[in-house]
């Protein structure tokens, strides 16, 4: 799969830019917290190889396309996936929002790496695209609050009963892109194995995000953002 990395490299719409906020210090606390450095790793942007991370998603793309016929080599698939690096960033802005549910006194501003038009979603797209009939097959998992509302309602609930509880933000920013490839790659047929743990370690550590406050671009080196595409209840 051939792309021009010197028209793409220069392509201004690669990296977005982040609003400055005005909202004094406080921005700048709740960017700094959720920028923890056990799970962002702050780099410079002259450090990192993109025109090397876009010749990997394209032999990524192209591997896809000789997956199940080598003589016959699904192109259309293999641009579907490449169409995406015209059309998003490499760089994820850090959402700023206010959590305005919760009780008097415990309002505060939120920070969420979220995946704004990622340059890498048609490579998200069709990892989704194999995961969702494996994890619909699953019945302990349930997709979004509303189907887990629903089945607790059909529940016979005893007094000796225990229900516990985890924190989403955790769940998401936990795992080694190793790690996490093998886990899930575990769950496909063998066929396939190796290039979608090749393609979901490609997600996973190529995600990088900018804040409106702080000086670096940081690298998250653990899990996943919770706004990208193949993350929403897949990965």
């Amino acid at each position: 799969m051939h792309i021009e990395l010197d028209a793409w490299e220069q392509n201004s719409q690669l990296r977005p830019k982040a609003s400055r906020h005005k909202g004094g210090g406080q921005f700048q606390v709740a960017e700094s917290l959720a920028m923890d450095p056990s799970l962002y790793e702050p780099v410079a942007e002259s450090t990192i190889n993109i025109r090397s991370a876009v010749s990997e998603y394209c032999n990524i793309a192209s591997t896809l396309a000789k997956l199940e016929s080598p003589d016959r080599p699904d192109h259309r698939l293999a641009r579907a996936i490449v169409s995406s690096l015209n059309d998003g960033f490499y760089v994820s802005p850090l959402a700023v929002t206010v959590k305005s549910h919760k009780a008097p006194g415990k309002v505060g501003v939120r920070c969420i790496h979220r995946g704004l038009s990622p340059c890498w979603s048609g490579l998200s797209r069709w990892v989704v695209f194999i995961l969702t009939p494996l994890i619909n097959g699953i019945q302990w998992l349930a997709p979004d609050s509303h189907t887990v509302a629903e089945r607790l309602r059909n529940c016979e609930v005893l007094s000796s009963d225990k229900l516990a509880t985890l924190d989403l933000k955790d769940f998401f920013l936990s795992g080694d892109p190793h790690d996490v490839a093998a886990g899930v790659g575990a769950l496909v047929d063998s066929i396939c194995r190796s290039v979608f743990m090749r393609a979901v370690y490609f997600l996973l550590d190529n995600q990088y995000v900018i804040t409106s406050t702080l000086p670096h671009l940081y690298k998250c080196v653990k899990g996943s953002g919770i706004g990208h595409r193949h993350i929403r209840g897949h990965m």
